[in-house]
């Protein structure tokens, strides 16, 4: 699933957090994975997916697992990303 709701800032992409609806987001997604027998939290590392599943885990009695490869996109800000583009003719 996807992280509940932040404010967009690409400034603070990794560290910002869960803004007030994220939070009533995040407890509505915590009662409906408590009730599917879910036995292990993972989450990316940016700070609002954490916070999407930290209560999930907690009542789990769980540690989630962080793991940066579940990130959605790289954390370049846009201005300095460079992307390259291979074409090749058959």
């Amino acid at each position: 699933m996807r992280h509940a709701h932040s404010n967009f800032d690409l400034s603070i992409e990794e560290t910002r957090g869960l803004s007030e609806q994220g939070w009533k987001d995040a407890k509505r997604v915590t009662d409906v994975l408590l009730e599917e027998g879910i036995e292990v939290v993972a989450s990316s590392s940016y700070v609002r997916a954490i916070q999407t599943v930290q209560e999930t885990a907690d009542n789990l009695g769980v540690e989630v697992i962080v793991d940066p490869r579940l990130r959605e996109r790289a954390t370049l800000p846009l201005a300095h990303a460079v992307f390259h583009v291979k074409t090749s003719r058959a």
